[in-house]
């Protein structure tokens, strides 16, 4: 196997893995497998990463495929404020791809696990499945309907043009901005570096 090549850029990273080919001389990568670090020692929680996340995808109100954990630790004067940002994993051996009866989920070559809404049948067995809660329900109203007596926050740009994206009443998630990654490619534009081919969150990290 290849070594792995880490690509710098902002304060994430993307791990990039290939598999060598087989047979006598063959030293050519086949298949190239897609990770992301995230270094949480310099996550200063500024959030930039969720709100292109949600640009990106403009997925619906209470749909966050990139949000931030944040407590605190210590005790005054010491306490210090954590910041964890949590994606979907995109799992080797996802379990959510094994839970969905439809096969929405799939999880492609290159490590991506992609959700096909237009297949999805609105089980939520993938969400039961998913260990770091990745995964989102579109309902009619949203992903979480407000108390009757409390008025619907306004809706953002990204949030309004989500009932036009996504499929009601099915699952989404974290796709790993794979049109970037699949432009990227295409276009033969260096993933991780350009930032056409690269993650929103990824890009947008200071």
């Amino acid at each position: 196997r290849c070594r792995p090549h880490r690509l710098r850029l902002g304060g994430s990273r993307l791990l990039h893995r290939c598999h060598r080919a087989q047979g006598p001389g063959a030293r050519r990568c086949l298949v190239t497998r897609w990770g992301m670090v995230i270094d949480i020692g310099t996550c200063v929680g500024c959030q930039a990463c969720t709100v292109a996340c949600k640009t990106e995808n403009q997925s619906p109100r209470d749909a966050w495929y990139a949000p931030v954990i944040e407590w605190e630790s210590g005790v005054f004067p010491d306490a210090t404020l954590n910041y964890l940002p949590t994606l979907c994993n995109h799992c080797e051996d996802a379990p959510c791809v094994t839970a969905c009866p439809s096969g929405a989920i799939t999880r492609r070559d290159d490590g991506i696990v992609i959700a096909n809404e237009d297949i999805c049948i609105g089980s939520r067995a993938c969400m039961a499945a998913c260990p770091y809660g990745a995964i989102n329900f579109f309902e009619d109203s949203g992903t979480a309907s407000p108390p009757a007596a409390v008025a619907a926050p306004q809706e953002s740009v990204p949030e309004r043009y989500a009932h036009e994206k996504h499929v009601h009443g099915a699952i989404s998630k974290c796709n790993y901005c794979a049109p970037r990654i699949d432009y990227g490619v295409e276009h033969g534009l260096e993933v991780g570096v350009h930032p056409l081919a690269t993650p929103a969150c990824v890009v947008s990290c200071p």
